[in-house]
């Protein structure tokens, strides 16, 4: 039997080995924006970084260098042979020149003052006379040399740490200028009624009262440094001072004051002997009896320790 096939064309099939890009959908165009942004961000985030870092470096050194500039002018003498700066005053210890004070606060105008001075800056220390419960005009240059925050030039910023750790070391002593009775000057002092809920001391800035000078010094006024009547009391204020020259002092030490420094060191000598003595202690009621009764001062060093 014939077979009749039909005939159809040759179908030539070709395979691409090529790549063929995937279709895009909506979903993808919106990842792809969202990791442009987040990298965006991200790229920003580390620019605000590095300002802030080089900003803070900045910082510092301007403080460096102010805090040297200060140290250039407390050698310098003026016509009158005075070494006059303005400087804030805190009463807060009875420090000497190279003593140091270390310490951590948690008073909210405490840590915004050493914040906003910073590291190597300066301000005056003095303390309170306790007979009289006025302050003494005779203080200490203290230098700020730790702080554990960041400097800031503006007292008024809305940030303040909760806690600042410092350590303070004494450089000059100094005088706070004014008139020699009767002396007022605003200085930082702790009171209980700085505190808003009346419950602890807190540091604030307020006029306070000074004992009497008995020096013969020339009488120097500071009412020139403008004190705003509106100021808050945790917005210090400087006070005019007098850097002392202990060379000077030094060379011009009296034969009287020589002679009197002489009689207290066998007095001193006495009371370290008794202080040191634990028998001392075995009766405290007759011993301070019997110190008051011979008009000497009452035994306040533990010898235990």
């Amino acid at each position: 039997p014939c077979c009749c096939l039909a005939w159809s064309p040759p179908i030539r099939l070709s395979v691409h080995h090529g790549r063929v890009p995937p279709l895009q959908s909506a979903a993808d165009d919106n990842d792809d924006k969202s990791f442009s942004e987040s990298l965006t961000q991200r790229i920003a985030e580390v620019q605000e970084r590095e300002s802030v870092f080089v900003s803070g470096l900045q910082n510092r050194v301007k403080k460096i260098v102010q805090a040297d500039e200060l140290d250039t002018v407390m050698s310098s003498k003026d016509a009158n042979n005075n070494i006059i700066v303005d400087l804030p005053v805190v009463c807060l210890d009875a420090l000497l020149p190279n003593q140091r004070l270390q310490g951590s606060t948690t008073d909210p105008t405490f840590c915004n003052f050493l914040r906003t001075l910073g590291l190597g800056a300066s301000f005056v220390m003095t303390s309170i006379n306790n007979r009289q419960r006025r302050m003494r005009s005779d203080g200490v240059v203290a230098k700020i040399e730790l702080v554990d925050v960041d400097a800031n030039s503006d007292s008024n910023s809305s940030f303040c740490p909760t806690s600042v750790t410092f350590c303070i070391v004494g450089t000059r002593r100094c005088e706070i200028l004014g008139p020699e009775e009767r002396m007022k000057t605003r200085i930082g002092r702790w009171r209980r009624s700085y505190d808003p809920d009346g419950e602890e001391s807190r540091l604030g800035w307020g006029l306070e009262s000074f004992v009497d000078s008995a020096k013969e010094v020339q009488n120097f006024d500071n009412t020139d440094i403008a004190v705003s009547s509106e100021s808050s009391d945790t917005q210090w204020t400087n006070s005019r001072v007098r850097i002392i020259d202990d060379a000077e002092e030094d060379a011009n030490v009296s034969a009287e004051a020589v002679a009197k420094a002489a009689q207290i060191i066998p007095l001193i000598e006495q009371w370290m002997a008794l202080a040191s003595d634990q028998t001392t202690y075995d009766n405290v009621d007759v011993v301070a009896r019997t110190r008051r009764k011979a008009g000497q001062p009452g035994l306040t060093v533990n010898a235990a320790a």
